[in-house]
């Protein structure tokens, strides 16, 4: 979804729907993490422990002030839920080095190969 028609999607709600309903969302959209649009305890993130298992916590458990950009100090990391990479960054390095050797030993790579 757009960030604009998440974020004009979610003010429609809150504005129409907010005392009968509820609504919970799950995104990577940071634009929704603004002060101007939901409360610090409507504000959630998941983070992944070395085990896998995922744990949730409010932007209510950071002392956060009113006149902070949340959207800026959460992808500077400052309140945790940042993916961690590091698998990822190996496994491109080993298929850099696995091609690597394929030229080298001037083999081809089996797509190549009809």
């Amino acid at each position: 979804m757009h960030p604009i028609l998440a974020r004009q999607f979610l003010e429609f709600f809150l504005e129409c729907c907010r005392r009968r309903h509820q609504i919970i969302i799950t995104t990577h959209e940071s634009n929704l993490l603004d002060l101007d649009l939901l409360r610090r305890d409507e504000i959630w993130f998941a983070e992944k422990d070395q085990a896998g298992a995922s744990h949730l916590y409010s932007l209510a458990d950071f002392n956060v002030r009113t006149d902070q950009d949340i959207r800026k100090r959460y992808l500077q990391g400052r309140y945790g839920a940042i993916p961690f990479l590091g698998d990822l960054m190996l496994a491109g390095k080993r298929k850099f080095a696995v091609m690597r050797l394929i030229k080298s030993l001037k083999l081809r790579p089996l797509k190549e190969i009809k």
